[in-house]
């Protein structure tokens, strides 16, 4: 990776950092043309979702997370509980990469290296990455608290496993050290041919 793409990718990073801590602190901050906003897939009413309760964390193609929020500012509120939705996200992908490394080694009958513990960093943050660019919102819901001048928020992110396996894969392919050690493994295999198919 070239320094420019290092520098943008960095600046891209910490401007989300930086919205999301300022989302955090002034959650009441933001003109008042925000509280006009229409979302689309979203709604004001007053119960909870009927999707909301139904997600999977998974299934054949996508991970999932959903999120709820109380605010008052719509803008903020549908903001907030998307940042929340893409952590949740991002934190259980993480698990199930650590999962996916652990069969990785114990079929390839390795131990642990100094490469791997630096790739399962590496791949750690490249998740967390295309989580903030790649996950997408597929459902919001916007609902009236009553009795209170409040919106409850449900979101609902997903990312391909896909574009997860592709980072493992490619990851685990620009270290030959690794590759040699993982390369053969029947997890990988499986990795490798869903990424190309």
């Amino acid at each position: 990776m070239s320094q420019n793409q290092l520098f943008t990718r960095l600046i891209k990073r910490n401007v989300f950092l930086m919205f999301a801590l300022l989302l955090t602190i002034y959650p009441g901050c933001s003109s008042s043309n925000t509280n006009k906003v229409h979302h689309e897939n979203s709604k004001i009413n007053s119960d909870v979702p009927p999707w909301f309760s139904q997600v999977p964390y998974e299934d054949v193609n996508y991970f999932y997370s959903k999120s709820k929020s109380q605010m008052s500012n719509l803008g903020n509120g549908v903001n907030y509980s998307t940042l929340q939705a893409k952590k949740s996200l991002s934190t259980h992908i993480l698990k199930w990469k650590d999962s996916i490394l652990d069969s990785l080694v114990n079929e390839s009958k390795v131990h642990e290296t100094k490469d791997i513990i630096d790739l399962n960093s590496l791949i750690s943050k490249k998740v967390n990455d295309i989580v903030i660019d790649k996950s997408e919102t597929i459902k919001k819901s916007i609902n009236k608290v009553k009795s209170i001048e409040k919106y409850m928020f449900y979101v609902l992110v997903r990312i391909s496993k896909k574009d997860i396996n592709e980072v493992l894969v490619n990851e685990i392919k620009l270290n030959p050290s690794v590759h040699n050690q993982l390369g053969l493994s029947p997890t990988y295999q499986k990795l490798e041919l869903m990424v190309n198919s």
